[in-house]
């Protein structure tokens, strides 16, 4: 969102003086709206274009200046990052680049305000309906708000030795936990940890193709 300037106190946008809320009531709202996609254990997944570098920190910052951290993750799966499903099915010869605004011209015929945030969800959400769904397991994908929370959440491999702290840290820099892990491996007790590891992202392996490292996780996880 562009155009918002503070003029003697009044929020204005494009210099026309606008309503404005508190922080603290928009993330009221927003946690009454994520509570509405719940369903029972089945929690939403928020989606969002470059979300792990810029949305989610952003996010991250408001939720813990008003303590609403936990409240909030309690109620959702976790997110995925569309620029990130962009480059792992889309091929570098289809766009030019990777932008939002690109895939949606490409794939969806159309242009749309990149700067109005209205817009912008909408054709997101368009773009990963007609283009992403159906063709990623979003559990591969899913990462935290809070990658602390994450790598608190694997203490218990660390104290065992099955990780080395600093292994632990690249698996929670990589979007896992505990739990994550634990999910993949009652999928393919046999291949889903080695998969998901070694999988390609960005360009980069996720977390490690070392299969004295897979085959420790294995056991830890054969015996939880």
């Amino acid at each position: 969102m562009t155009g918002l300037t503070i003029v003697n106190g009044q929020l204005c946008h494009n210099g026309k003086p606008v309503q404005a809320i508190s922080v603290f009531d928009v993330l009221i709202d927003f946690l009454q709206f994520v509570k509405s996609c719940s369903n029972g254990s089945d929690k939403p997944v928020l989606l969002g274009h470059n979300a792990k570098r810029f949305d989610v920190p952003v996010l991250y910052h408001v939720l813990h200046q008003h303590h609403m951290v936990s409240e909030f993750v309690s109620h959702i799966a976790g997110f995925v990052d569309t620029l990130v499903l962009s480059k792992q099915l889309v091929q570098k010869s289809e766009v030019a680049n990777y932008k939002q605004q690109t895939l949606v011209a490409k794939f969806l015929n159309k242009e749309y305000d990149a700067h109005n945030a209205l817009q912008d969800v909408l054709s997101l959400c368009e773009l990963h309906d007609k283009v992403f769904s159906g063709r990623y397991d979003p559990c591969k994908y899913l990462f935290a708000l809070d990658q602390h929370t994450l790598r608190d959440s694997l203490k218990p491999m660390v104290a065992s030795k099955c990780l080395s702290s600093a292994m632990a840290s690249k698996v929670a820099f990589s979007g896992l936990g505990l739990t994550h892990l634990k999910l993949i491996h009652s999928r393919d007790p046999v291949n889903g940890i080695a998969n998901l590891f070694r999988e390609s992202v960005d360009g980069s392996v996720r977390v490690t193709k070392n299969a004295s490292v897979v085959s420790k996780v294995l056991a830890y996880l054969n015996r939880v």
